[in-house]
C-alpha cells in the first residue's frame, strides 16, 4: 500500500488549479508565473490575482522547467576572492547581497578563489546556463589575477553581466557596481589626526589595490588642505594585505622614523600595527595616535586601546551591488553607487581618553 502523505509533504500544484482559482486561462497563468514578455496584454490586477492564487495553493515552480521556458536561471554566481579572510566585512557584504537577491527571486551559487584552484567550477556553472550574472567580491591579488581574467573572459563570451563589489579589480573591464567613498574616508581619518595637533602622520597602506590607493589619496589630500608637506619616509606600502608583513613593517618604521600618529588603511592591519608599536615601546594614544578603516567590530572594539576607525557600510554596499547587477541582467538603466563613510571615535586617537580624563 502506498505511503500516506503527511501534512508536511507538498503535492505538485498544477497551472490548471491556479487558473481555476484565479478565474483565468492556463496560458495567462504561464505568462505571469514565468514573467514572460507581454505577448498578450495582462493587467496588473490579473497578474496580482494569479500570484495570490499561486501563493495560496503553495505553488513552487520547478527551477529547471522555468529556466527552459524563460531562458533564465534566476540565479547569480558569487565569486569570493581571498576567502581566507572570512571576517565581518565579507560576511556583511554577503548578507546585503543575499537580502536583495532573495527579495527579487534569485538564488546564489558561490565559489571561492584562493590562488590554488582552477576555473572548472566557474566555467561549468556559466556554460550550463545556471547563472544569469556574476558578482565579484573580496580582493584579487597577483596570484589570483589569472582566474579573475579567465572568469571575466568567459562571462563576456557568453554575454553574462559581471559586476564587482568594491574597487579591488585593477586592470579588468569589470564594472564596479557599488563602492564606498574610500578617498573621503582617508581624508576624514587623517584630518582628524591633524586636528589633534599631529603633523608627523605615518601611513600603512597596500600597493596595487584600488581601495587602498584611494585611501592614500585621502591621506595626501588632508595634508594638502592643512598645508603640511607629505613626508614619503612615513609611507609604508605592503605588497599584500598581510598582517605579518604589517607587524614587521610597522616595527621597523617605529624604530627608525619619528612620528606621533598613524593612519592605517584597514582594521585588520591596524591590529598588527598596534601590536608592533607596543613591541617598540610606544603607548597609544600618548606616544602614537591611531586611526584605522572599516569599523570591523570583530577587532576594532576589542583592541587595546579600542580603535578609532572609519565606518564601512558593508551590508549596504552588498545590497547595492546586488541591486545594480539585477538591473544589468534586466537591461535596465544603472548608475554607479558610491556610499558615504564616517568616523567612529574610540580611544586610540585620544578623543575618548581625553574626555574621560577631563571628567
Amino acid at each position: 500500500m502506498a505511503a500516506r502523505r503527511t501534512k508536511w509533504q507538498k503535492r505538485k500544484v498544477t497551472m490548471l488549479e491556479i487558473a481555476t482559482a484565479a478565474g483565468v486561462s492556463k496560458t495567462t497563468v504561464s505568462f505571469v508565473l514565468n514573467n514572460s514578455p507581454n505577448i498578450i496584454a495582462i493587467s496588473e490586477s490579473t497578474r496580482r490575482r494569479v500570484l495570490e492564487a499561486a501563493k495560496d495553493l503553495g505553488y513552487s515552480p520547478n527551477a529547471a522547467a522555468r529556466s527552459l521556458s524563460t531562458g533564465r536561471s534566476d540565479a547569480i554566481l558569487v565569486v569570493v576572492f581571498d576567502s581566507r579572510s572570512w571576517d565581518q566585512s565579507l560576511v556583511g557584504r554577503l548578507r546585503g547581497v543575499e537580502a536583495h537577491l532573495v527579495s527579487q527571486g534569485y538564488s546564489t551559487h558561490m565559489c571561492t578563489v584562493d590562488g590554488e584552484g582552477g576555473t572548472s567550477t566557474f566555467f561549468e556553472i556559466l556554460r550550463s546556463g545556471r547563472a544569469d550574472g556574476v558578482l565579484l567580491t573580496g580582493s584579487a591579488t597577483q596570484d589570483t589575477y589569472p582566474v579573475l581574467h579567465a572568469i571575466c573572459g568567459q562571462a563576456e563570451d557568453l554575454g553574462i553581466p559581471i559586476a564587482a563589489l568594491a574597487d579591488a579589480w585593477l586592470g579588468t573591464p569589470v564594472r564596479v557596481a557599488a563602492d564606498i567613498d574610500d578617498e573621503s574616508g582617508g581624508e576624514q581619518a587623517t584630518s582628524h589626526l591633524i586636528e589633534h595637533g599631529h603633523s608627523r602622520i605615518a601611513l600603512l597602506g597596500v600597493a596595487g589595490q584600488g581601495w587602498a590607493e584611494s585611501r592614500k589619496r585621502g591621506y595626501e589630500a588632508a595634508h594638502e588642505k592643512a598645508g603640511i608637506p607629505v613626508d614619503p619616509h612615513l609611507f609604508v606600502q605592503l605588497d599584500d594585505h598581510n598582517q605579518t608583513w604589517a607587524y614587521e613593517a610597522t616595527l621597523k618604521l617605529a624604530r627608525s622614523v619619528d612620528f606621533s600618529a598613524m593612519f592605517i588603511v584597514s582594521d585588520a592591519l591596524a591590529v598588527a600595527a598596534l601590536s608592533a608599536l607596543k613591541a617598540a615601546g610606544r603607548r597609544m594614544p600618548e606616544d602614537c595616535a591611531i586611526v584605522g578603516f572599516d569599523n570591523n567590530e570583530t577587532w576594532s572594539k576589542f583592541t587595546d586601546p579600542p580603535l578609532t576607525t572609519v565606518h564601512n557600510p558593508f551590508y549596504e554596499s552588498g545590497f547595492a551591488a546586488a541591486e545594480t547587477l539585477v538591473h544589468m541582467i534586466r537591461r535596465e538603466p544603472i548608475k554607479p553607487v558610491l556610499l558615504p563613510v564616517s568616523l567612529v571615535f574610540r580611544e586610540s586617537c585620544g578623543c575618548q581618553r581625553k574626555v574621560s580624563q577631563e571628567q
